[in-house]
């Protein structure tokens, strides 16, 4: 039983693919943190969208998730900055003055936790 492994590669590689019928998620993936959110995101008047998300697979994979979504949705879309947190920082000073310069409509993001 998978209590927070957001990943979508627990349910596509391993029991999709694999036919483990032994893992169960009782969290949720990251479809809804990324391909939900576009599909919100659509009805918004931001075109140029930024993230600063976790610097490691969840955050890369939910970004990239919004943006494939996003984009087909809404296909005016752009992507302007991206900023990487690694785990545990103090201080994003940095990541909202790279967000900041590229002038974004909007930012999605996924920080949590030790982010």
């Amino acid at each position: 039983m998978v209590t927070h492994a957001a990943t979508e590669k627990l349910t596509e590689d391993f029991v999709y693919k694999q036919g483990v019928k032994q893992i169960f998620r009782i969290c949720m993936p990251t479809y809804n943190d990324g391909n939900a959110a576009a599909f919100i995101a659509k009805d918004f008047p931001a075109v140029k969208w930024s993230t600063v998300s976790p610097k490691y697979e969840y955050g890369f994979t939910c970004w990239k998730m919004f943006q494939e979504t996003l984009k087909k949705v809404k296909p005016d879309t752009q992507f302007v900055a991206e900023s990487w947190a690694p785990f545990g920082p103090r201080d994003f000073r940095s990541h909202i003055n790279t967000i900041m310069d590229a002038k974004p409509d909007g930012l999605y993001s996924t920080e949590w936790a030790g982010s």
